[in-house]
């Protein structure tokens, strides 16, 4: 991979962190406690269980190391 390559893979990924942040309201309403993959400003797919998640996408041959997963939920958890 050349360098032009990784710098544009980490401003599609900045872009798609501004993204989630940007619409997180409404996928709180849609995804309430479900892990999400997204990429290029879109949601690939959910599962509340996050080895399912990762099993769905494997299977539709979604390369997981190129993509984003977050948990999404209405509560706010302190660790």
């Amino acid at each position: 991979m050349s360098d032009t390559e990784i710098v544009q893979m980490i401003i599609n990924g900045q872009k798609d962190l501004e993204w989630f942040n940007t619409n997180l309201e409404r996928l709180k309403s849609e995804y309430d406690n479900m892990f999400v993959a997204f990429a290029d400003k879109k949601i690939i797919d959910s599962d509340s269980v996050l080895d399912n998640l990762i099993s769905k996408l494997k299977n539709k041959g979604i390369d997981i190391s190129n993509i984003f997963i977050e948990f999404v939920s209405k509560t706010k958890f302190i660790l």
